[in-house]
């Protein structure tokens, strides 16, 4: 029997405060001659699998987000739309946006270094199992405190992930994960695992970072930079 292929969206979340870039609205700051926000949509652009993007943004930036996406003629770009106060009331909204698509990316507008491959790789694993996490083991060692700042315990790093986006899943999978319970979470995997779902991770790279401070527009020029101008092989 035929079936109909997998449609994929990326939900591309740009609506934080940016509280810690002195001043700078980070997804718009600048890295090799283009906002962030533009290396975030340009890595969708270029993942197979994605077949629509939504940008949800602050409300104050909603029509340069609009112009951003027409002046790039980015050919992907489907809707912009205002994001909520609360990062999962903004995936929501985003989500009622994708309702032609089967499968949904939610990504942070401030991880312009993600790569196709991961990207990808997040939708298959959706696809296949309802949801997959972008996630890097921890390598540091890890201490538990007290109140005080006393180490109480040193936290055995083999079984712990740090999460990064996108966080894909089925849509309809992430739609009865807000149904169940729409209490505080810091990602998607926090509300489908509520829900009792099982979600699995992809291993990705640690260059997928997430700009928070101002060093790290300095970093993720140095990532991109490689990534567009690789080293011959020896």
């Amino acid at each position: 029997m035929y079936s109909m292929p997998t449609r994929a969206a990326a939900i591309i979340v740009a609506g934080g405060s940016s509280t810690r870039m002195n001043g700078i609205d980070k997804v718009f700051a600048p890295i090799m001659r283009k906002p962030v926000i533009a290396h975030t949509i340009e890595a969708f652009e270029r993942a197979k699998s994605i077949e629509g993007i939504i940008i949800v943004a602050r409300k104050d930036l909603v029509e340069r987000c609009m112009k951003l996406a027409k002046t790039m003629g980015y050919k992907k770009v489907r809707s912009v739309c205002a994001g909520g106060p609360r990062r999962q009331d903004s995936t929501l909204n985003g989500l009622r946006e994708a309702y032609a698509y089967d499968v949904v990316a939610v990504h942070d507008a401030a991880r312009p270094c993600v790569s196709a491959e991961t990207i990808d790789g997040c939708v298959a694993g959706a696809e296949r199992y309802g949801g997959m996490v972008a996630a890097s083991p921890v390598s540091d060692t890890i201490k538990s405190v007290n109140a005080d700042l006393e180490i109480t315990a040193t936290v055995d790093r083999s079984a712990l992930m740090a999460m990064h986006t996108p966080q894909a899943f089925r849509r309809s999978v992430l739609m009865q994960a807000y149904e169940h319970g729409n209490d505080d979470a810091t990602d998607e995997a926090t509300l489908a695992e509520r829900a009792g779902f099982r979600v699995r991770v992809y291993i990705d790279s640690t260059d997928n970072i997430k700009i928070t401070n101002p060093p790290d527009l300095d970093i993720a020029e140095a990532i991109l930079h490689r990534a567009l101008n690789p080293l011959p092989p020896e």
